[in-house]
């Protein structure tokens, strides 16, 4: 008999934002075995990995040119319901976490970007997924 091994699938994760040094440090400092990380500068290819990577959790910068995080939100949440959106933002007034809220955002983080924070709250959406 042939013994067989099954590998679990990675995790996936798609973060947009228009500041390329914040996806590196997003990626660089959430690498893990059996995450894969997915990156975009450009709203338009991120929705693209959203829908064909089908991703565990989305990671969105607030602000960004062309498409904000508020405007890409429904658009996720529309492609992937259950999937947690967690929004990132140097702007982050009682209007726009609720404005976020309402849209499906299932948290809203300051920048710069506290990593240790951000890990707990991806551990959590994936446990409250799982």
């Amino acid at each position: 008999l042939e013994s067989k091994t099954f590998i679990t699938p990675a995790v996936k994760l798609v973060a947009v934002d228009d500041t390329a040094s914040s996806l590196e440090l997003v990626a660089e400092s959430l690498q893990q075995e059996g995450l894969a990380i997915y990156t975009s500068t450009d709203p338009e290819e991120g929705l693209d990995l959203v829908f064909h990577e089908h991703p565990q959790i989305v990671l969105l910068d607030l602000v960004m040119p062309k498409m904000s995080g508020l405007e890409m939100l429904p658009r996720v949440k529309a492609a992937r319901p259950n999937v947690p959106v967690i929004m990132i933002t140097a702007y982050g007034d009682e209007v726009t976490r609720r404005k976020a809220a309402e849209l499906g955002a299932a948290g809203l983080l300051p920048k710069p970007i506290d990593f240790g924070l951000l890990r707990q709250e991806i551990e959590q959406r994936l446990d409250q997924a799982a």
